[in-house]
């Protein structure tokens, strides 16, 4: 079985990091339905929902996501 390798976008849906990939993947779940009009944005999101099913909870606790979160934006 080949190392799966995250892409840096990939990295980036990740970095809503629900603190365990099966919560990882829920919220990405939950997203779909919001972004399945969205060429770009919806086939990301399932490729990183299919790479996250394919590595163990060890492999996506040792993927540094902390850099890759963004600030939430400030309401004006």
């Amino acid at each position: 079985m080949s190392k799966i390798v995250f892409e840096n976008d990939e990295l980036l849906v990740m970095a809503i990091d629900g603190g365990t990939r099966r919560r990882t993947m829920d919220q990405i779940e939950e997203i779909l339905p919001h972004v399945q009009d969205d060429d770009e944005v919806f086939p990301l999101a399932i490729n990183t929902l299919n790479k996250l099913k394919q590595i163990s909870e060890a492999e996506y606790l040792s993927l540094d996501l902390e850099s890759y979160k963004q600030e939430p934006e400030e309401s004006v």
